[in-house]
């Protein structure tokens, strides 16, 4: 396995390594690479890229000099507090490795009452909880989309138990139990992931990626690139989980493209690994009864319900709105309703006052004029 030296020289090509759905001899389907390449991704490309425009000398020289002094003091400080950072997650980390020794013993009865030793079945009940693993790890958001449906799930229906290794400074392993299968002769399947021994802030990057080789038996090979196995029958052209025991070594010189897919597969593989780690691992049985929440998925329905507020309350401008606009329509209705019916009233009153003065004309001419201003004022009215 080839030692991956830390990125810093990851360019947007990085993200164009995804487009032939085939990275590294590995099979990334679409939702999974356009979702990765983002999310896993994307907060080492910003926080580097960040990195490297605050620091650019060009940028920095481009300043005034009494900016470029107050910027470099800026810089000193932060540098000083990367140094405290870093200090306390080591510190974390050194914590955490303590208190999971306390873990152990749990986890332990755990398996014990998953493969069914503590309760033995009766009759024809089976033992313990079937598929437990398999139901836990599909109802993860991120780690259920890596099993397809094909031969992953048959495959993971033999998986006993799932354990943490905590090695020194931030390794760790994963260790996969399986009984005996039809898939591969393995009862055990363990992967590495080593980190940079130097870092500054909140983790150091991912180093390199080991995992045991799969010893498939012929015909059931699952994984898209066979390595070599002389028993597979041909390659299987759909991504499959046990892809992650199949970590790709990232070239240390050569092709700049393939450095940074391979970059971009480490990333991937580490991610997973941690969700392993941090979320699946400890609160199995939560994510077997669906209880759990994965913290990308707590964002998520915070934003959700953002949006949701944000929607319902344009709803009630609109409906404010609309009222207002009723109102308005309502008046002006009102309005002219009651502007037909005074011209109707006041039609009608002056049809009798026209009948009256009519009688009037012939014994006064007064009256006759009288008439005729009135029947002159009421023809706007009309035309109203």
């Amino acid at each position: 396995m080839a030692t991956h030296q830390s990125p810093h020289d990851t360019s947007p090509a990085l993200l164009s390594g995804v487009a032939g759905l085939t990275v590294g001899g590995k099979s990334l389907p679409l939702h999974l690479a356009l979702r990765d390449t983002t999310d896993v991704a994307g907060d080492h490309l910003h926080s580097q890229s960040t990195h490297q425009i605050i620091s650019s000398p060009s940028f920095v020289d481009s300043l005034p000099p009494y900016l470029r002094k107050r910027v470099t003091q800026l810089q000193a400080l932060q540098h000083q507090q990367d140094i405290i950072q870093t200090k306390l997650q080591r510190e974390i980390q050194a914590l955490q490795k303590t208190y999971s020794l306390q873990y152990y013993p749990l986890y332990q009865k755990r398996f014990e009452i998953i493969i069914g030793h503590t309760d033995p079945s009766h009759g024809h009940e089976p033992p313990g909880i079937p598929d437990f693993w398999l139901t836990a790890m599909k109802n993860h958001p991120d780690i259920g989309m890596r099993i397809n449906e094909d031969g992953d799930e048959r495959a993971l229906r033999y998986l006993t138990n799932i354990q943490v290794e905590r090695l020194e400074d931030f390794d760790f392993a994963l260790i996969f139990h399986f009984t005996p299968n039809e898939f591969f002769s393995n009862l055990a399947l363990r992967a590495t992931f080593s980190y940079e021994e130097e870092f500054m802030g909140d983790r150091p990057d991912p180093l390199e990626a080991k995992a045991d080789h799969i010893d498939w038996k012929p015909g059931k090979q699952l994984t898209r690139n066979c390595g070599g196995n002389e028993n597979a029958d041909e390659e299987n052209e759909s991504g499959s989980f046990f892809d992650f025991f199949s970590p790709t070594p990232v070239p240390a010189e050569g092709d700049k493209e393939e450095r940074e897919e391979g970059e971009l597969l480490l990333w991937m593989d580490f991610e997973l690994a941690e969700l392993f780690k941090n979320e699946l691992v400890p609160r199995a049985v939560e994510w077997y009864t669906g209880d759990a929440g994965s913290e990308d998925e707590d964002e998520n329905e915070d934003e959700d319900e953002d949006e949701d507020g944000d929607e319902d309350e344009d709803e009630d401008e609109g409906s404010e709105d609309d009222s207002e606009d009723d109102s308005e329509d309502n008046s002006e209705d009102n309005s002219e309703d009651n502007s037909e019916n005074n011209s109707e009233d006041d039609s009608d009153g002056d049809s009798e006052d026209d009948s009256e003065d009519a009688e009037d004309v012939e014994n006064s001419d007064e009256a006759s004029r009288r008439l005729r201003q009135r029947r002159q004022l009421q023809i706007p009215q009309r035309r109203m």
